[in-house]
């Protein structure tokens, strides 16, 4: 289970459609409101635009996750047009697994999910069933 927040409905319907293209269910939030009311620990990953609407960024969604589900063992990933550079830059001490520029390719969504089916937590649950 993949949460997705991206406000710009064109972007939101492209990676939503190349996420279940590779299998994954997709939850989407436009705003950070959105994330705080959405946002639970039954999600596999979170692939955050870091540029949102008024009410909170990309970095804001990674610090409220941190915050209120310190249990949390999502794969999270941020992706930005203003680039690797700057993301890597305002990034801090963010604890994310990856990230990637706008334009994206294919392989950046693929190497997300790759992420995620490679977290310890889903390998473990696919064992146990």
């Amino acid at each position: 289970r993949i949460f997705l927040v991206e406000d710009t409905s064109f972007l939101q319907q492209a990676v939503k459609n190349l996420l279940e293209n590779f299998g994954c269910t997709v939850s989407v939030a436009e705003s950070f409101t959105e994330v705080m009311k959405k946002f639970d620990l039954s999600f596999d990953g979170v692939l955050t635009d870091v540029g949102l609407p008024i009410d909170g960024n990309g970095y804001d969604v990674v610090k409220y996750i941190h915050q209120n589900y310190s249990e949390n063992k999502a794969t999270i990933y941020m992706y930005s047009a203003f680039g690797v550079d700057y993301i890597r830059e305002k990034i801090g001490d963010l604890s994310v697994n990856g990230y990637f520029g706008k334009p994206f390719e294919t392989n950046d969504i693929e190497n997300f999910v790759k992420a995620v089916r490679e977290n310890k937590r889903i390998v473990a649950l696919e064992k146990s069933h």
